[in-house]
């Protein structure tokens, strides 16, 4: 197929079939994120002052990182 078509057809299946591969299987980190911010959004307001929210708002990116069981919800 090299021969008769050249490097570029080959390149551009191999591109494809990796974005297809690396899109198959949901990141962790991702899946952390999405609970972590559904928990967020069901905050209760009068509960939580606004400081208190932005603060938990902003681990959540860096806590899915470090906590390696991936969950950091109170359930």
């Amino acid at each position: 197929m090299i021969n008769r078509y050249g490097l570029v057809p080959a390149a551009f299946f191999l591109f494809v079939f990796a974005i297809f591969f690396t899109t198959l299987f949901p990141s962790l980190h991702k899946t952390c994120i999405d609970k972590n911010m559904v928990a967020l959004d069901n905050l209760d307001r009068e509960k939580y002052s606004e400081q208190e929210i932005v603060a938990y708002g902003k681990s959540i990116g860096t806590g899915c990182n470090e906590d390696t069981s991936y969950q950091l919800t109170a359930n």
